[in-house]
């Protein structure tokens, strides 16, 4: 999933963002989101001057680059999720959980769940 503004961002942007994912502004799926549109424009690399998306989340969040992937995942499964069922999920670890459940399942058992 790649953002409209991936190969176009600027320090303005780039910093929002970073405050976005510090604060932890509202949901974890706006982290996520904030940290995907980052590592799709590779900003990190352009703006910050880090070699890997790893040093960068690291440097700047304190998370490991596992971390940033499934704050990234639980965020694009939650949005995927709420436009399938309306429902929101709480956080993130609901949001892995769930799936990864779903993910264990054939498609055709998902589909009945949902």
């Amino acid at each position: 999933m790649t953002t409209p503004k991936a190969n176009s961002m600027t320090e303005t942007e780039l910093s929002a963002l970073e405050a976005r994912i510090k604060r932890g502004q509202k949901t974890f799926i706006q982290v996520g989101l904030a940290l995907m549109e980052i590592q799709d424009s590779k900003a990190y690399k352009k703006l910050r001057d880090f070699r890997t998306f790893e040093a960068y989340v690291m440097a700047t969040f304190g998370f490991s680059r596992q971390r940033a992937y499934q704050l990234i995942q639980s965020a694009e499964f939650a949005v995927e999720f709420k436009k399938l069922t309306g429902r929101e999920l709480a956080n993130s670890k609901e949001a892995e959980e769930l799936g990864k459940q779903l993910r264990e399942r054939p498609p055709e058992v998902v589909k009945t769940l949902l």
